[in-house]
């Protein structure tokens, strides 16, 4: 994330932690639909938005519609994987 204070991008280390666990359960042979599982049945908090509103809620207000949590999915664990920005590249 960019820290606007120290005017540079510093290491979400709760981030950082789900990357390595993503990693490291690939390296020892799962695929990307076994690794999206054990994340989620681990609790590992997901990279980005942690909840989305249900569809169908378009006449409630914002702050009345009823939400949902956000899961790993295979798409998300694939790029992770496969993004060189995993590696430092920018």
């Amino acid at each position: 994330r960019y820290d606007a204070d120290a005017g540079r991008l510093v290491l979400d280390p709760d981030r950082a932690a789900a990357v390595r666990r993503c990693f490291e359960l690939s390296r020892g042979g799962l695929g990307v639909a076994a690794v999206a599982g054990r994340l989620n049945a681990e609790g590992v908090p997901v990279i980005g938005r942690t909840h989305l509103a249900v569809r169908g809620q378009r006449e409630l207000p914002p702050a009345e519609r009823e939400r949902r949590a956000v899961r790993w999915t295979e798409s998300t664990v694939f790029h992770l994987l496969r993004t060189r920005a995993a590696i430092g590249e920018y």
